[in-house]
C-alpha cells in the first residue's frame, strides 16, 4: 500500500497511476487532462438519442456520454437508470415482445447505439450473438474463473480415477464445483474430448 497522495492540489487521494488517484487518471485517460470534467446539460443524453433515431449509416454510432464501465452507455430514462442502446432499440423499433426480450447488438459494440444495429432478441438469442462476435465472458474469460479450459479438460480426464474431494484439492476448488464440471452444468459447452 503506498503513502503517496495524488498529485493534483487539494486531493487527498492516495497514488493510482502516473502520480494522480484512480479518478483524475481516469479523467487523463479519458480526456488527455487529469482535471478535465465533463458536464453534461440535464436532459442533454435523451434529446441526443431522440436526433438519432433516424440514424441510418452502417457504422457503429458510439455513444458519447457516461458509461457503466462495462462497456455499455448508461443514462436517466423515466427516473431511473437505463441504457441508452436498450432505450433508443425502444424508440426505434417499439417495445420489446416480453420483459425477459433483450437489446441485442448486431455489430457486437455495447457501446454502439446505432439502431441499424439492435433489435429484440431473447436471452439465448443474445447469449447466440455474443458467441458469434466473441464478446462472452464464459469460460476463462469470465473474471471470477478459477480454471482454464485445459484443467477441465484434465479434470475430466481424472473421473473415476480419483475422487472429486481429491480433483478439487489439487485444482484449488470445491468438491460441489467439480461435479458441476464432470456434470457438464459448468463448462458444458467445452466438448469432452
Amino acid at each position: 500500500m503506498t503513502d503517496r497522495m495524488c498529485s493534483v492540489d487539494s486531493c487527498s487521494n492516495p497514488v493510482k497511476a502516473r502520480g494522480w488517484c484512480s479518478t483524475h487518471h481516469a479523467r487523463w485517460q479519458r480526456h488527455g487532462d487529469p482535471q478535465a470534467r465533463t458536464t453534461v446539460e440535464y436532459g442533454e443524453p435523451m434529446r441526443w438519442l431522440e436526433a438519432h433515431v433516424q440514424h441510418t449509416g452502417d457504422e457503429c454510432l458510439i455513444w458519447p456520454f457516461a458509461g457503466n464501465g462495462n462497456g455499455y452507455g448508461q443514462m436517466r430514462f423515466n427516473g431511473k437508470k437505463g441504457y441508452p442502446h436498450r432505450i433508443i432499440c425502444l424508440l426505434a423499433h417499439g417495445s420489446a415482445p416480453s420483459g425477459e426480450h433483450q437489446a441485442a447488438h448486431a455489430c457486437g459494440n455495447r457501446a454502439c447505439v446505432n439502431p441499424q444495429h439492435l433489435r429484440w432478441l431473447d436471452q439465448a438469442g443474445n447469449e447466440a450473438d455474443k458467441l458469434a462476435h466473441n464478446t462472452h465472458n464464459r469460460g476463462e474469460r469470465h473474471p471470477l474463473a478459477r480454471l482454464t479450459e485445459a484443467d477441465v479438460r484434465a479434470i475430466r480426464a481424472l473421473e473415476g480415477r480419483m475422487t472429486h474431494r481429491a480433483i478439487a484439492a489439487k485444482y484449488g476448488v470445491g468438491s460441489a464445483h467439480i461435479c458441476r464440471v464432470l456434470k457438464g452444468g459448468e463448462w458444458g459447452w467445452l466438448d469432452h474430448g
